[in-house]
Protein backbone atom coordinates (compact mmCIF):
# COMPACT_ATOMS: atom_id res chain seq x y z
CA UNK A 1 0.00 0.00 0.00
CA UNK A 2 1.49 3.27 -1.32
CA UNK A 3 0.10 6.21 1.53
CA UNK A 4 0.84 9.58 0.39
CA UNK A 5 -0.45 13.22 0.32
CA UNK A 6 0.89 13.52 -3.48
CA UNK A 7 -1.45 13.28 -7.04
CA UNK A 8 -1.60 10.39 -8.35
CA UNK A 9 0.23 12.29 -11.83
CA UNK A 10 3.05 13.17 -8.85
CA UNK A 11 3.53 9.29 -7.91
CA UNK A 12 2.92 7.28 -10.90
CA UNK A 13 6.02 6.64 -11.48
CA UNK A 14 6.22 5.27 -8.05
CA UNK A 15 3.30 3.05 -8.66
CA UNK A 16 4.54 1.78 -12.20
CA UNK A 17 7.89 0.97 -11.15
CA UNK A 18 6.49 -1.34 -8.12
CA UNK A 19 4.10 -2.36 -10.31
CA UNK A 20 7.17 -3.61 -12.38
CA UNK A 21 7.82 -6.69 -9.92
CA UNK A 22 6.02 -9.91 -10.43
CA UNK A 23 6.35 -10.73 -6.87
CA UNK A 24 4.48 -8.01 -5.21
CA UNK A 25 0.82 -6.27 -5.34
CA UNK A 26 0.77 -2.46 -5.34
CA UNK A 27 -2.17 -0.17 -4.30
CA UNK A 28 -2.85 3.36 -3.66
CA UNK A 29 -4.41 4.56 -0.54
CA UNK A 30 -6.62 7.63 -2.04
CA UNK A 31 -5.07 11.16 -1.36
CA UNK A 32 -8.37 12.62 -1.04
CA UNK A 33 -9.08 10.31 1.93
CA UNK A 34 -6.32 10.93 4.17
CA UNK A 35 -8.10 12.99 6.94
CA UNK A 36 -10.22 9.95 7.38
CA UNK A 37 -7.07 7.48 7.71
CA UNK A 38 -8.15 4.57 10.35
CA UNK A 39 -5.90 1.33 10.87
CA UNK A 40 -8.32 -0.79 9.42
CA UNK A 41 -7.50 0.39 5.74
CA UNK A 42 -3.41 -0.26 6.89
CA UNK A 43 -4.71 -3.74 8.07
CA UNK A 44 -4.54 -5.90 5.23
CA UNK A 45 -1.40 -4.93 3.59
CA UNK A 46 1.83 -6.08 4.78
CA UNK A 47 4.04 -3.38 3.65
CA UNK A 48 2.86 0.61 3.97
CA UNK A 49 5.41 2.97 1.97
CA UNK A 50 4.88 6.45 3.07
CA UNK A 51 5.76 8.79 -0.08
CA UNK A 52 5.14 13.00 0.49
CA UNK A 53 7.28 15.25 -1.97
CA UNK A 54 4.31 17.63 -0.79
CA UNK A 55 3.03 18.21 2.88
CA UNK A 56 -0.14 16.64 4.48
CA UNK A 57 -2.32 19.08 4.56
CA UNK A 58 -2.05 19.79 0.93
CA UNK A 59 -4.42 17.01 0.66
CA UNK A 60 -6.48 17.39 3.77
CA UNK A 61 -4.51 15.34 5.75
CA UNK A 62 -3.42 15.40 9.24
CA UNK A 63 -0.01 14.81 10.06
CA UNK A 64 -0.46 13.64 13.24
CA UNK A 65 -3.55 11.25 12.99
CA UNK A 66 -1.55 9.48 9.87
CA UNK A 67 1.35 9.02 12.05
CA UNK A 68 -0.70 7.77 15.27
CA UNK A 69 -1.96 5.20 12.32
CA UNK A 70 1.39 4.22 11.34
CA UNK A 71 2.21 3.53 15.30
CA UNK A 72 -0.77 1.57 15.58
CA UNK A 73 -0.48 -0.50 12.45
CA UNK A 74 3.25 -1.02 13.59
CA UNK A 75 1.64 -2.37 16.74
CA UNK A 76 -0.41 -4.59 14.65
CA UNK A 77 2.36 -6.10 13.04
CA UNK A 78 2.52 -4.15 10.10
CA UNK A 79 5.63 -2.70 8.47
CA UNK A 80 6.31 0.81 6.69
CA UNK A 81 8.91 2.10 4.38
CA UNK A 82 9.44 6.13 5.02
CA UNK A 83 10.84 8.70 2.93
CA UNK A 84 13.19 11.64 4.53
CA UNK A 85 10.09 14.50 4.66
CA UNK A 86 8.17 12.25 7.36
CA UNK A 87 11.23 13.30 9.42
CA UNK A 88 12.09 16.61 8.13
CA UNK A 89 12.27 19.78 10.06
CA UNK A 90 9.82 21.81 8.50
CA UNK A 91 5.86 21.76 7.51
CA UNK A 92 6.53 18.60 5.45
CA UNK A 93 7.45 16.84 8.58
CA UNK A 94 4.97 13.55 9.90
CA UNK A 95 3.68 13.96 13.56
CA UNK A 96 1.74 11.85 15.94
CA UNK A 97 3.42 8.67 17.57
CA UNK A 98 5.18 7.58 14.99
CA UNK A 99 7.94 10.16 15.38
CA UNK A 100 7.37 11.36 19.09
CA UNK A 101 7.77 7.59 19.93
CA UNK A 102 10.59 6.78 17.71
CA UNK A 103 8.93 4.09 15.64
CA UNK A 104 11.36 5.07 12.92
CA UNK A 105 14.87 4.69 12.14
CA UNK A 106 15.48 8.42 11.71
CA UNK A 107 14.79 11.70 14.41
CA UNK A 108 14.11 14.77 12.77
CA UNK A 109 16.10 16.76 11.05
CA UNK A 110 17.87 20.22 11.37
CA UNK A 111 18.88 21.32 7.75
CA UNK A 112 18.05 20.61 3.46
CA UNK A 113 21.22 19.38 2.19
CA UNK A 114 21.15 20.65 -1.89
CA UNK A 115 23.10 19.61 -4.00
CA UNK A 116 24.73 16.49 -6.71
CA UNK A 117 25.58 13.49 -4.62
CA UNK A 118 26.11 9.45 -4.95
CA UNK A 119 26.67 6.46 -2.88
CA UNK A 120 28.75 6.62 -0.15
CA UNK A 121 30.09 4.42 2.27
CA UNK A 122 28.26 0.94 2.77
CA UNK A 123 28.09 0.13 6.23
CA UNK A 124 26.10 -3.39 5.79
CA UNK A 125 27.66 -4.60 2.14
CA UNK A 126 25.63 -8.30 3.13
CA UNK A 127 22.72 -6.60 3.78
CA UNK A 128 19.29 -8.34 1.81
CA UNK A 129 18.12 -4.81 0.91
CA UNK A 130 21.28 -3.83 -0.87
CA UNK A 131 20.79 -6.73 -3.04
CA UNK A 132 21.42 -5.90 -6.73
CA UNK A 133 22.31 -1.99 -6.27
CA UNK A 134 25.42 -0.42 -7.17
CA UNK A 135 24.70 3.00 -8.30
CA UNK A 136 22.33 5.98 -6.29
CA UNK A 137 22.95 9.29 -7.83
CA UNK A 138 21.08 11.90 -6.03
CA UNK A 139 20.74 15.58 -8.16
CA UNK A 140 18.35 16.99 -5.91
CA UNK A 141 19.07 16.54 -2.49
CA UNK A 142 18.65 15.20 0.70
CA UNK A 143 18.70 16.13 4.53
CA UNK A 144 20.95 15.63 7.62
CA UNK A 145 18.68 13.38 10.49
CA UNK A 146 20.30 11.54 12.87
CA UNK A 147 20.04 7.84 12.87
CA UNK A 148 17.45 6.74 15.94
CA UNK A 149 19.25 4.31 18.71
CA UNK A 150 17.23 1.57 18.14
CA UNK A 151 18.81 1.47 13.77
CA UNK A 152 21.22 -0.06 12.13
CA UNK A 153 23.10 2.61 9.50
CA UNK A 154 23.11 0.48 6.09
CA UNK A 155 24.74 3.07 4.05
CA UNK A 156 25.56 6.55 3.43
CA UNK A 157 25.88 9.40 0.84
CA UNK A 158 29.66 10.58 -0.29
CA UNK A 159 28.81 13.40 1.87
CA UNK A 160 28.77 11.33 4.97
CA UNK A 161 24.64 11.61 6.01
CA UNK A 162 22.66 8.55 5.58
CA UNK A 163 21.65 7.43 3.15
CA UNK A 164 19.34 4.15 4.24
CA UNK A 165 18.77 3.06 7.91
CA UNK A 166 16.81 0.23 9.18
CA UNK A 167 15.12 -1.32 12.34
CA UNK A 168 13.03 -4.21 12.90
CA UNK A 169 10.03 -2.68 11.45
CA UNK A 170 10.89 -0.04 8.97
CA UNK A 171 13.06 0.88 6.42
CA UNK A 172 14.13 4.57 5.90
CA UNK A 173 15.47 6.52 3.13
CA UNK A 174 17.04 9.75 3.39
CA UNK A 175 16.20 10.36 -0.01
CA UNK A 176 12.94 11.13 -2.51
CA UNK A 177 12.65 8.61 -5.50
CA UNK A 178 13.07 11.58 -8.22
CA UNK A 179 16.48 13.37 -9.19
CA UNK A 180 15.60 17.32 -9.62
CA UNK A 181 15.07 17.31 -13.33
CA UNK A 182 11.99 14.19 -11.87
CA UNK A 183 14.05 11.01 -13.61
CA UNK A 184 13.71 8.24 -11.70
CA UNK A 185 16.95 7.45 -9.45
CA UNK A 186 19.18 4.86 -10.24
CA UNK A 187 18.79 1.50 -8.36
CA UNK A 188 15.90 2.96 -6.96
CA UNK A 189 13.07 0.99 -7.53
CA UNK A 190 15.24 -2.23 -7.20
CA UNK A 191 16.04 -0.76 -3.38
CA UNK A 192 12.42 -0.20 -2.69
CA UNK A 193 11.20 -3.85 -3.71
CA UNK A 194 14.08 -5.13 -2.02
CA UNK A 195 12.78 -3.60 1.03
CA UNK A 196 9.27 -4.58 0.74
CA UNK A 197 10.68 -7.79 0.80
CA UNK A 198 12.60 -7.90 3.91
CA UNK A 199 10.10 -6.34 5.26
CA UNK A 200 7.38 -8.35 4.87
CA UNK A 201 9.41 -11.55 4.41
CA UNK A 202 8.28 -14.89 3.32
CA UNK A 203 5.14 -15.99 5.45
CA UNK A 204 5.19 -19.40 4.09
CA UNK A 205 8.98 -20.30 5.41
CA UNK A 206 10.62 -19.65 8.29
CA UNK A 207 14.15 -20.83 9.68
CA UNK A 208 14.83 -21.77 13.77
CA UNK A 209 17.18 -20.69 14.97
CA UNK A 210 17.37 -17.98 12.43
CA UNK A 211 20.39 -16.67 14.14
CA UNK A 212 23.71 -18.16 16.31
CA UNK A 213 26.96 -18.79 16.51
CA UNK A 214 29.27 -22.04 14.96
CA UNK A 215 32.35 -22.62 16.74
CA UNK A 216 35.70 -23.14 14.38
CA UNK A 217 35.58 -26.94 13.04
CA UNK A 218 31.59 -27.42 14.01
CA UNK A 219 28.39 -27.20 12.33
CA UNK A 220 24.78 -26.65 13.48
CA UNK A 221 21.46 -27.85 12.42
CA UNK A 222 18.85 -25.82 11.33
CA UNK A 223 14.79 -25.96 10.67
CA UNK A 224 13.76 -25.13 7.35
CA UNK A 225 9.61 -24.91 7.79
CA UNK A 226 7.34 -24.69 4.82
CA UNK A 227 3.22 -23.21 5.89
CA UNK A 228 0.82 -24.19 3.02
CA UNK A 229 -2.28 -23.32 5.41
CA UNK A 230 -2.77 -19.81 4.21
CA UNK A 231 -1.32 -20.16 0.45
CA UNK A 232 -3.62 -19.93 -2.44
CA UNK A 233 -2.55 -22.93 -5.43
CA UNK A 234 0.52 -22.02 -7.43
CA UNK A 235 4.06 -21.88 -7.41
CA UNK A 236 5.76 -19.79 -4.52
CA UNK A 237 9.90 -18.76 -4.60
CA UNK A 238 12.03 -17.18 -1.63
CA UNK A 239 15.18 -17.17 -1.20
CA UNK A 240 17.14 -17.66 2.20
CA UNK A 241 20.20 -15.29 2.53
CA UNK A 242 22.60 -16.46 5.17
CA UNK A 243 25.18 -13.73 5.94
CA UNK A 244 28.55 -14.63 8.23
CA UNK A 245 31.66 -13.24 9.34
CA UNK A 246 33.11 -15.75 7.05
CA UNK A 247 35.63 -13.77 4.63
CA UNK A 248 35.28 -16.38 1.93
CA UNK A 249 31.41 -16.58 1.98
CA UNK A 250 29.97 -13.83 3.74
CA UNK A 251 26.82 -14.18 2.02
CA UNK A 252 25.02 -17.43 0.62
CA UNK A 253 21.69 -17.71 -1.40
CA UNK A 254 19.54 -20.71 -1.06
CA UNK A 255 16.93 -20.75 -3.39
CA UNK A 256 13.83 -22.25 -2.18
CA UNK A 257 10.65 -23.11 -4.39
CA UNK A 258 7.15 -24.15 -2.79
CA UNK A 259 4.03 -25.60 -5.15
CA UNK A 260 0.63 -25.65 -3.69
CA UNK A 261 -2.07 -27.76 -5.20
CA UNK A 262 -6.02 -26.61 -5.58
CA UNK A 263 -8.73 -28.10 -3.27
CA UNK A 264 -9.60 -28.17 0.29
CA UNK A 265 -6.99 -28.81 2.86
CA UNK A 266 -7.96 -29.91 6.08
CA UNK A 267 -5.27 -30.65 8.93
CA UNK A 268 -7.01 -32.69 11.79
CA UNK A 269 -3.88 -33.89 13.31
CA UNK A 270 -4.00 -30.96 15.77
CA UNK A 271 -6.76 -29.71 17.51
CA UNK A 272 -6.41 -26.14 18.14
CA UNK A 273 -7.92 -24.76 21.62
CA UNK A 274 -10.43 -21.87 20.71
CA UNK A 275 -12.57 -20.87 17.14
CA UNK A 276 -10.78 -18.38 14.78
CA UNK A 277 -11.03 -17.25 11.34
CA UNK A 278 -7.86 -15.98 9.60
CA UNK A 279 -6.94 -13.29 7.20
CA UNK A 280 -7.12 -14.81 3.57
CA UNK A 281 -3.77 -14.68 1.75
CA UNK A 282 -3.07 -13.12 -0.47
CA UNK A 283 -4.78 -10.30 -0.01
CA UNK A 284 -5.11 -8.30 -2.14
CA UNK A 285 -5.90 -11.20 -4.64
CA UNK A 286 -6.70 -12.27 -8.54
CA UNK A 287 -8.45 -14.49 -8.62
CA UNK A 288 -8.16 -16.94 -6.34
CA UNK A 289 -7.32 -16.92 -2.42
CA UNK A 290 -6.89 -18.98 0.81
CA UNK A 291 -9.12 -19.53 3.72
CA UNK A 292 -8.29 -20.77 6.81
CA UNK A 293 -10.26 -21.45 9.96
CA UNK A 294 -9.69 -23.27 12.97
CA UNK A 295 -12.67 -25.52 14.68
CA UNK A 296 -11.40 -26.42 18.34
CA UNK A 297 -14.71 -28.73 18.30
CA UNK A 298 -17.07 -30.77 15.76
CA UNK A 299 -19.37 -28.00 14.43
CA UNK A 300 -21.81 -26.90 12.09
CA UNK A 301 -20.40 -24.22 9.86
CA UNK A 302 -21.27 -21.75 7.44
CA UNK A 303 -18.82 -19.90 5.40
CA UNK A 304 -19.94 -17.17 2.80
CA UNK A 305 -19.18 -14.54 1.00
CA UNK A 306 -20.88 -10.94 1.44
CA UNK A 307 -20.03 -7.55 -1.27
CA UNK A 308 -19.80 -4.43 0.38
CA UNK A 309 -23.38 -3.56 0.87
CA UNK A 310 -23.87 -6.95 2.54
CA UNK A 311 -25.80 -8.52 -0.42
CA UNK A 312 -25.00 -12.53 0.25
CA UNK A 313 -22.52 -13.40 -2.77
CA UNK A 314 -22.21 -17.23 -2.10
CA UNK A 315 -21.91 -19.92 0.06
CA UNK A 316 -18.44 -21.30 0.47
CA UNK A 317 -19.19 -24.44 3.90
CA UNK A 318 -22.54 -25.90 4.78
CA UNK A 319 -21.66 -28.91 6.38
CA UNK A 320 -20.69 -30.19 9.48
CA UNK A 321 -16.93 -30.08 10.02
CA UNK A 322 -14.54 -32.13 12.52
CA UNK A 323 -12.44 -30.32 14.87
CA UNK A 324 -9.04 -29.21 13.52
CA UNK A 325 -7.44 -26.16 10.85
CA UNK A 326 -9.71 -25.74 7.55
CA UNK A 327 -8.62 -24.48 4.65
CA UNK A 328 -10.30 -23.81 1.22
CA UNK A 329 -9.50 -21.91 -1.84
CA UNK A 330 -12.10 -19.03 -3.25
CA UNK A 331 -12.10 -18.41 -6.69
CA UNK A 332 -13.29 -14.40 -7.76
CA UNK A 333 -12.97 -14.69 -11.81
CA UNK A 334 -16.65 -14.33 -12.52
CA UNK A 335 -16.62 -10.81 -9.79
CA UNK A 336 -15.43 -7.67 -10.20
CA UNK A 337 -13.19 -5.81 -8.53
CA UNK A 338 -13.57 -4.47 -4.97
CA UNK A 339 -14.18 -4.81 -1.63
CA UNK A 340 -15.83 -7.96 -0.03
CA UNK A 341 -16.35 -10.14 3.25
CA UNK A 342 -16.26 -13.60 4.14
CA UNK A 343 -18.03 -14.55 7.32
CA UNK A 344 -18.19 -17.79 9.44
CA UNK A 345 -20.66 -18.62 11.55
CA UNK A 346 -19.98 -22.31 13.77
CA UNK A 347 -22.18 -24.03 16.05
CA UNK A 348 -19.89 -26.14 18.43
CA UNK A 349 -20.65 -29.81 19.89
CA UNK A 350 -19.88 -28.34 23.25
CA UNK A 351 -22.82 -25.31 22.65
CA UNK A 352 -20.74 -22.53 21.33
CA UNK A 353 -21.82 -20.46 19.03
CA UNK A 354 -18.78 -18.53 17.02
CA UNK A 355 -19.48 -15.84 14.72
CA UNK A 356 -16.36 -13.77 12.92
CA UNK A 357 -16.17 -11.81 9.58
CA UNK A 358 -13.17 -10.43 7.69
CA UNK A 359 -12.51 -7.86 5.04
CA UNK A 360 -10.63 -9.17 1.83
CA UNK A 361 -9.58 -7.07 -1.59
CA UNK A 362 -10.57 -8.81 -5.43
CA UNK A 363 -7.64 -6.88 -7.59
CA UNK A 364 -8.11 -7.76 -11.16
Amino acid sequence: MILSPDTDTEISDLVAAMNGFTDIAVTQFPSADLGSLTLADLTPYQVVMVQNDLTWESASGDPALVGNVLADYVDAGGKVISNMYMYSFDQWQLGGRFITDGYGPFNYSTQDMFGAFGLGTILEPNHPILDGVSVMNDTWGHQDPAVATNATLIAQWDDGQPLLAVNDNVVGFNMLPINANGAWLDDMATLLHNSVLWLGGTSWLSVDPSSGTVTAGNSADISVLMNSADLAPGDYYATLHVSSNDPNSPLTDVPVTLGIISGVIDDLSVIPTKYELSQNYPNPFNPSTMIRYALPFESKVTLKIFDVLGREITTLVNQTKKAGIHSLEFNASNLSSGVYFYAIRAQGVDGTNFINAKKFILMK
